[in-house]
């Protein structure tokens, strides 16, 4: 996708920042971090049952490297929701 970070994990031109912004967010005077990932966030192409289908969101590789991020830092908890 042009604009994309290709080669370090993100093709999607925004994951990138969006995702460091959530974290710089997240952390910010916490001592942890409860993580709830909504599977529409992931193309349909890839979750073809969620319930609301937007062509465009992210990959699952891109998912992965934000959750990896994320979790990086020490996570409390986590949840997948709208599976």
């Amino acid at each position: 996708m042009a604009g994309g970070k290709k080669g370090k994990g993100y093709d999607h031109p925004h994951a990138h920042a969006h995702g460091q912004v959530a974290l710089e967010m997240a952390w910010e005077g916490c001592k942890a971090v409860y993580l709830s990932f909504d599977i529409d966030s992931i193309d349909p192409g890839s979750a073809p049952g969620t319930g609301s289908p937007e062509p465009g969101c992210l990959l699952p590789r891109e998912a992965f490297e934000m959750i990896h991020r994320t979790a990086a830092e020490g996570l409390c908890g986590m949840e997948v929701v709208e599976v």
